[in-house]
């Protein structure tokens, strides 16, 4: 375990994303997604986890925002609590 609460996989993952992007590897990109509202859900927990890399972990933290203030009966229940590693916050749903 490292110091910070973060686990050794973790820790490698994220600061290889993080090297990723300091080195110019990472470019902008543009995503148009169409699926079920019942998929993003899941995909917002699998993106907006403790574990996704920081980076990702904001873009579906905005993307949880958007569709939680949109349509909000489908996100009750649900919980947002601050990552370890100060970036964005982990969502969770039932």
């Amino acid at each position: 375990m490292v110091a910070s609460g973060i686990d050794k996989f973790t820790a490698r993952k994220q600061s290889r994303g993080a090297a990723r992007g300091i080195l110019g590897n990472a470019l902008a990109t543009e995503m148009l997604y169409t699926t079920s509202l019942k998929n993003w859900q899941h995909i917002i927990k699998m993106r907006a986890s403790e574990a996704a890399d920081a980076e990702i972990r904001v873009v579906f933290n905005e993307v949880y925002e958007l569709l939680s203030n949109r349509w909000p009966e489908m996100f009750v229940g649900w919980s947002t609590s601050p990552c370890k590693d100060g970036m964005g916050y982990e969502v969770k749903g039932p």
